[in-house]
C-alpha cells in the first residue's frame, strides 16, 4: 500500500509520525511504502518513523535549483535563481506515481502552500485524502471543497 505524507515544514512530530505508522502498520499490514517529500517537520518526521519500523520509504525531495526543467519558474534568492515550482512539481510526480491514500499533517492547511497543493492534487486524482490537524487529532476525510 503505497501512503504520500504530506506537511509542514515547520511541524516536527516524531511521536505522532510513529503513532500513525503503527495504526497503519496494525491495519494494513508492514508492506506499506511511506512517499513523502524529503524536507523537513513532518517528512523529517516520518522519515524517521520508517527507519525505526524498518518500513519502506519513499523519498522525492524538490529540486529547487533545476532552473532549466520545463515548467519552473525562476526566481532568485540572495541573488541566486531557484525554481519557485519545484514543490508543486514534486507533488505532481508524488500523485502522479500513484498512491492508496493521503495524508495531510498541518495545523491550518488553508493558509498553507505545499501541503494544501499536494493534498488538492491527490484530492484530484481520486486518492483518499486525510488530514491530521493537531498531535491530538483524528484524522478526517478530506474533499475538494475544504480546501479551496
Amino acid at each position: 500500500m503505497r501512503i504520500i505524507v504530506t506537511g509542514d515544514r515547520k511541524w516536527y512530530v516524531p511521536e505522532l509520525a510513529e503513532a500513525i505508522l503503527a495504526r497503519l502498520i496494525l491495519r494494513y499490514g508492514g508492506s506499506l511504502v511511506i512517499v513523502h517529500g524529503a524536507a523537513t517537520g513532518v517528512d523529517q518526521s516520518f522519515s524517521e518513523a520508517c527507519a525505526d519500523s524498518g518500513i519502506e520509504q519513499e523519498r522525492h525531495p524538490a529540486r529547487w535549483e533545476d532552473v532549466y526543467v520545463e515548467g519552473a519558474v525562476v526566481r532568485h534568492d540572495r541573488k541566486r535563481p531557484y525554481n519557485a515550482n519545484a514543490g508543486p512539481m514534486r507533488n505532481a510526480e508524488m500523485v502522479a506515481l500513484g498512491a492508496d491514500m493521503c495524508i495531510a499533517l498541518h495545523r491550518r492547511i488553508r493558509l498553507s502552500k505545499g501541503t494544501r497543493d499536494c493534498a488538492l492534487r491527490a484530492i484530484e486524482a481520486r486518492v483518499p485524502t486525510y488530514l491530521i490537524e493537531s498531535e491530538l487529532g483524528e484524522p478526517r476525510r478530506l474533499s475538494f471543497s475544504d480546501l479551496v
